[in-house]
């Protein structure tokens, strides 16, 4: 909803349009949100509004009863939260005014876009109703068995939605029934519809290793001009039998290293990172191929694919990493130093919330070594002013403290360090966890005995697999 507010913002009639239509279909799926469903209610009716009084009209018809019986008795509207949680991060906000916000459309009076016209064009009654009718059968309460009541005839006819949603729905409730439509998939993967042939490449990944046959269509699609399709092919192979994923391989890596200027972004590549190395924060499945081992990896590939990775935009993309250095032979390691130190000195541009991840592995891998260059990284990477702090100076405060005795020039900083952060904080220093982390680093150094040896970066390239 609040995508399609922004576009109109910018004038990008084909993108408010396409969220505009989203936020209209979304009216079962209010009640959930990402920390509560603060947001997601607020920007509800005026991204809804985007599409015209019809949408506007039908959308509320549907949700109407929510509206109606969040009101209290003296008119305020106070935050609902999510159904059968205790708490979220907005308990107990007076949400009145995010609620008018929505009722005062009516008046016409409310400037969010500037007061030239919506760029979306109006839905009509008619496609109000089909938009409307891409919400039915799903609600978050019944997320394991929506659309198991559509026959399979309608669910592979869906797969040619216009929404997302319809088609991933459709394409999960024919996951779970059998059947061989694995024939009927790859025509429809073959044709000229791009709906869907987006809808059976999604159907073909949640079919997992039933649909073994379809992995040369699919891996052939890793090279094709439309982002989209690359994405959902290379999610599709994670989920697929293990000789299958295994043989794909190579084909993934190849696709990892290519920058396309129709993804400038990398998103594409972030997918490929989930198939190849570690699934995202807060996802479990399909498990990642290379998650256990690198074993069998043509290390040419391999090599390309983790530079390419470490300069993506996002740094969630590059997090995925964060267990692949552990795996890493000291060779492979002696050829990515560079691009694993720059990965810790520049954070990603963007994704703030998983940035620190990749810096904090690559601390983690230079102190293991005895890195020299480490120990002064970790000191610059501490920056106790900037969001994160309390799980990010633990961690570089551990990566320090391995170096022992070599880290008494350090001892200074990691003072100051300390100083700013308690008085910031303005609690006794006992009880900041994160000034403790630093206390205990610095009581740490300032007993070790001995110098364990440590290398340069130069040192250790030239000669990776000294002993330490």
């Amino acid at each position: 909803s609040s995508a399609a507010v922004l576009f109109d913002l910018l004038g990008d009639r084909e993108a408010a349009a396409y969220f505009s239509r989203m936020a209209t279909a979304a009216y079962a799926e209010r009640e959930s949100g990402h920390t509560g469903n603060y947001f997601n209610v607020l920007w509800a009716l005026p991204g809804v509004s985007r599409s015209g009084a019809a949408a506007t009209g039908a959308y509320l018809k549907e949700q109407s009863w929510y509206y109606d019986l969040l009101r209290g008795w003296d008119g305020r509207c106070l935050h609902q939260g999510i159904p059968g949680e205790e708490r979220d991060s907005y308990d107990g906000w007076d949400c009145t005014g995010s609620y008018l916000l929505g009722f005062a459309l009516p008046l016409k009076k409310t400037i969010l876009t500037g007061r030239k016209p919506s760029v979306v064009p109006p839905l009509s009654p008619a496609q109000a109703a089909e938009t409307i009718a891409a919400g039915s059968d799903f609600t978050y309460w019944v997320r394991d068995t929506f659309y198991d009541g559509r026959d399979t005839e309608r669910l592979l006819a869906d797969l040619a939605s216009w929404s997302p949603a319809v088609r991933k729905r459709s394409a999960h409730s024919l996951g779970r029934r059998e059947g061989d439509v694995v024939p009927r998939l790859l025509k429809m993967l073959g044709g000229t519809d791009r709906d869907a042939r987006y809808g059976a490449c999604e159907a073909l990944g949640r079919l997992g290793p039933k649909a073994d046959a379809a992995a040369g269509p699919l891996r052939a699609l890793l090279v094709d001009p439309d982002p989209w399709l690359r994405h959902l092919a290379a999610e599709a192979i994670a989920w697929m039998g293990p000789a299958t994923r295994k043989a794909a391989v190579p084909d993934l890596m190849r696709a990892a290293d290519r920058k396309d200027p129709a993804d400038p972004r990398g998103r594409v590549q972030g997918k490929l990172a989930e198939s190849l190395f570690s699934p995202s924060p807060g996802q479990r499945e399909p498990k990642s191929i290379l998650a256990d081992s690198l074993e069998g990896a043509d290390r040419t590939l391999l090599l390309a694919a983790i530079k390419t990775l470490l300069q993506n935009e996002d740094g969630r993309i590059r997090g995925l990493l964060n267990r692949v250095y552990s795996k890493l032979e000291r060779k492979d390691v002696a050829a990515l130093l560079p691009d694993i130190v720059e990965a810790i000195r520049k954070p990603a541009p963007s994704g703030e919330m998983f940035a620190d991840g990749i810096r904090l592995a690559g601390l983690d891998l230079l102190s293991a070594l005895r890195i020299r260059e480490g120990m002064e990284l970790a000191v610059d990477l501490m920056e106790p002013d900037r969001w994160g702090q309390g799980n990010r100076i633990p961690r570089c405060a551990a990566a320090l403290g391995r170096y022992g005795s070599q880290a008494k020039a350090l001892l200074p900083r990691l003072r100051e360090t300390r100083d700013s952060i308690i008085r910031k904080d303005r609690k006794e220093k006992e009880k900041n966890a994160t000034a403790v982390a630093l206390e205990k680093c610095i009581a740490a150094i300032e007993a070790a005995e001995g110098s364990p040896a440590l290398r340069g970066l130069e040192e250790y390239r030239r000669a990776p697999d000294l002993p330490r």
